[in-house]
């Protein structure tokens, strides 16, 4: 019986960090304190809490992050939930089911991947500590998000003439011009605010808390 009362703990633990990192992602979305308005595509800090999340909870916990977030962004082409997505809603408009994935799917596996990164990194790598783990893998986040996002924005609608229209550019390749400036300002702010919280936030928790094993 005395094995079972920390798991118990543990598991409420998680499960009431995981409503709170739910409840800040749509809070965030649902206000401006979700997007910066630079250029075509807006600046998400939604990742920030899916990079603390994932931190803090591990990959499965990143991932149903994930899942909120981009669940709340295919809504938003509807102008539900989060904010009006402009740029979503004339996605939706050439195919709905696609404009699904683009949003869902980044998003799943940049939140997965994040939390399985920072585990990594604190499990193998033993010698470098916490805040270099929580560097990295806060750093990994808005990359992995403006990758896997553009990637398959590329993939899927990269051909489609009125999606090259909105950016003003003739072929697929010409929107990683466009994104650029977004990418490194995410990349930045999502940075600095993300690694500062989530170290911490980990500072706080035993060395076994780490997710490792929620792959």
């Amino acid at each position: 019986m005395t094995d079972q009362k920390p798991r118990v703990s543990e598991k409420t633990r998680n499960l009431v960090l995981l409503g709170l990192f739910c409840a800040i992602i749509i809070l965030m979305g649902a206000t401006p304190l979700g997007f910066m308005n630079i250029g075509v595509i807006a600046i998400t800090l939604l990742v920030i809490p899916v990079a603390i999340g994932a931190i803090m909870l591990g990959p499965r916990g990143g991932a149903i992050l994930g899942a909120v977030f981009g669940l709340g962004s295919f809504a938003s082409c509807f102008g539900f939930i989060f904010r009006p997505d402009p740029f979503g809603a004339i996605l939706v408009g050439i195919n709905p089911v696609l404009t699904f994935i683009l949003c869902l799917v980044p998003r799943v596996l940049v939140g997965w991947l994040t939390g399985l990164i920072f585990s990594f990194l604190v499990k193998k790598i033993r010698r470098w500590s916490k805040t270099i783990s929580c560097i990295i893998a806060s750093i990994c986040c808005p990359l992995l998000n403006t990758i896997t996002f553009v990637g398959l924005l590329m993939l899927l609608f990269g051909k489609n003439e009125e999606v090259l229209g909105v950016f003003g550019v003739v072929s697929a390749w010409g929107i990683i011009s466009v994104i650029a400036l977004n990418a490194v300002v995410e990349l930045a702010v999502t940075f600095v605010v993300s690694a500062a919280i989530a170290r911490a936030l980990v500072h706080f928790l035993p060395d076994n808390d780490t997710k490792a094993d929620n792959a």
